[in-house]
C-alpha cells in the first residue's frame, strides 16, 4: 500500500497512500486533524493507470507533492510518464510530467533548490539513468535513489547486482547532473536486503540507510567521503528512516510484534522502543516524518483487505 506521512511548510501533517480498488489503483490523501485522520480524498482521478508505488516530497516552498507513474490516457501510450501533483491553497495542481523514461522503469524524485523536480530512473536488470545519462556499469541494477545535498551536489545510489555479489554504488555530481564522479562501490553492503534510502542533512552531509534484518547507517561528507558503518538493532520487518531537527537519525520498524523506534543521536543506535497501541495486529509497510519540534509522526499498514492504516505522533525522548 506504500504509505507516506509528511509535513508541509506550515507543519501540517499529510497522509498519502496507494490502495487497490476495482479496475485500477487509486492514490489517497488525508490530513491529520486533532491527532486523527481527516476525510480521505482521491488525488489520482486525473490519471488512468498506476503502479503500486507513490513518492511524496515537500517542495522548498512548503507544498506537498505526490508523484505517480502512469498514463493520462490509457488508450494513448504516448501519455505514459512519471507525473507529479502538488497541493497549494487546498487545491491539487494538474498532473505535471517529470520524465517520460522507459515503460518498465521505476523512479526516485527530488527537488532542487529552485523547486524543479528531477528523477533518477531504474530500468530493471538493465541500467540506472539520469536525464538520459547512463550512471550504472555493466552489471544488472535495481533500487536507484537520488538526493541533492544542502550544497547542491547530486547523489545517486543504486544496487549493482553482479554475478559474485550485490553491492551499493554511489556517484556524485557537483554541476547539476551534467557530469558525475566515477562509480564508488560501497564496501560492506554486499548483503543488503531492502531498498536503500538516502537523506541529505542540513550540514551538507548525506545519510545512507539500508537493512538486512539489522539496520545499517553510513554518513557521507565532502571532506571525508563515506564514514564507518554503524549497525543498529535487529527488527526483521519494514523500515522507514528520517532525520530529526538536529540531523539526528531516526528509524521506525514495523513487524509482527508492532511498531518500534530507534535513534542514533551520537553514533550509537538505541534499543528498540515499542510504540504503545501498535501491538494489537501485525504491522506492515511504514513511513516516518519528524517535525522541528521533534515529534515523530508514523503511518503504517495494518491490513490491505480491507484497507486499514494507523497513525501515531510520538513526542521526542529528549
Amino acid at each position: 500500500m506504500d504509505p507516506h506521512v509528511t509535513l508541509d511548510g506550515d507543519g501540517g501533517v499529510h497522509l498519502i497512500w496507494w490502495e487497490n480498488v476495482p479496475v485500477e489503483g487509486a492514490v489517497r490523501h488525508a490530513v491529520v486533524v486533532g491527532g486523527k485522520f481527516g476525510e480521505a480524498e482521491t488525488i489520482s482521478d486525473a490519471m488512468d493507470v498506476f503502479t503500486t508505488e507513490t513518492s511524496v516530497l515537500v517542495r522548498p516552498n512548503g507544498e506537498v507533492c505526490a508523484f505517480f507513474d502512469g498514463w493520462l490516457d490509457e488508450e494513448d501510450l504516448s501519455t505514459r510518464g512519471y507525473y507529479m501533483r502538488c497541493l497549494s491553497g487546498g487545491t491539487w495542481s494538474a498532473p505535471e510530467l517529470v520524465t517520460a523514461h522507459g515503460v518498465t522503469s521505476t523512479f526516485d524524485p527530488v527537488f532542487d533548490a529552485a523547486g524543479t523536480a528531477h528523477a533518477i530512473a531504474t530500468t530493471p536488470l538493465s541500467s540506472v539513468t539520469y536525464e538520459e545519462q547512463e550512471l550504472s556499469g555493466e552489471d544488472a541494477t535495481a533500487q536507484a535513489q537520488l538526493e541533492i545535498d544542502s550544497t547542491g551536489a547530486y547523489h545517486a545510489v543504486w544496487a549493482e547486482l553482479g554475478q559474485d555479489s550485490f553491492a551499493l554504488n554511489h556517484r556524485v555530481s557537483t554541476d547539476g547532473g551534467a557530469t558525475w564522479s566515477p562509480i564508488e562501490v560501497l564496501e560492506g553492503t554486499e548483503f543488503f536486503g531492502s531498498e536503500p534510502e538516502v537523506i541529505a542533512a542540513s550540514d551538507g552531509s548525506v545519510h545512507l540507510f539500508y537493512e538486512t534484518g539489522l539496520l545499517f547507517h553510513r554518513v557521507w561528507t565532502s571532506s571525508g567521503g563515506w564514514g564507518e558503518i554503524e549497525i543498529g538493532p535487529e527488527c526483521g520487518g519494514d523500515y522507514a528512516f528520517a532525520l530529526g531537527p538536529q540531523d539526528e537519525p531516526v528509524a521506525a520498524c514495523a513487524n509482527i510484534d508492532g511498531v518500534h523506534l530507534t535513534t542514533d543521536p551520537e553514533g550509537v543506535w538505541s534499543e528498540l522502543e515499542t510504540i504503545e497501541g501498535s501491538t494489537d495486529a501485525p504491522a506492515g509497510p511504514i513511513s516516518i516524518a519528524v517535525g522541528q519540534d521533534g515529534i515523530r509522526h508514523l503511518l503504517w499498514v495494518v491490513s490491505t483487505d480491507p484497507v486499514s492504516l494507523k497513525y501515531a505522533a510520538i513526542a521526542s525522548a529528549t
